[in-house]
């Protein structure tokens, strides 16, 4: 097994956007909105209902308009908010290169230097393109293509299961 591996990221916009929708859905603050805005829908049905038993389109339309928030004006503020980040700190995409080693992680690119041992590691989440490691208040996304082939992503992984359980 590997001592240590170094990986070198270039983060795409979309591929920052779509770690981010990631990173949001996987957050408490996501799962307790969720759970508010189907109390509030809920209870918005029961009172247009109680006040006129005569549903309209409106009504309900009314009643789903947390949702559509939710899952419409959501992912376009986050989708906004990622291409201002991107266009006005590009440093924090490009060129930054991760270590991961018996200790944790470091993080080291222009302008920015990150470092935290394994023991912060949240949760790690794996997609079909990256793995992303959640932190308390940020997550950092690791490109699968940046691996030179299955076999090192397979040694990448174990080495990270072993270290998450020290």
């Amino acid at each position: 097994m590997e001592d240590s591996f170094i990986i070198k990221q270039n983060l795409t916009l979309f591929e920052f956007y779509r770690s981010t929708l990631i990173f949001f859905s996987q957050s408490k603050l996501f799962k307790k909105l969720l759970i508010l805005f189907s109390l509030s829908t809920a209870f918005m049905l029961y009172v247009s209902i109680i006040a006129n038993p005569e549903l309209h389109f409106y009504d309900i339309v009314g009643a789903l308009s947390l949702f559509i928030f939710l899952f419409i004006a959501l992912p376009l503020i986050i989708l906004l908010y990622s291409i201002f980040l991107f266009r006005t700190k590009s440093y924090l995409f490009k060129n930054v290169t991760y270590e991961f080693t018996h200790w944790g992680i470091t993080r080291n690119g222009e302008k920015t230097e990150f470092s935290k041992p394994w023991r912060d590691v949240k949760k790690i989440k794996e997609t079909k393109s990256f793995i992303i490691f959640i932190f308390q208040n940020d997550f950092h996304v690791i490109q699968k293509r940046m691996l030179k082939n299955p076999e090192e992503l397979n040694a990448f992984k174990e080495y990270i299961k072993e270290n998450i359980k020290k």
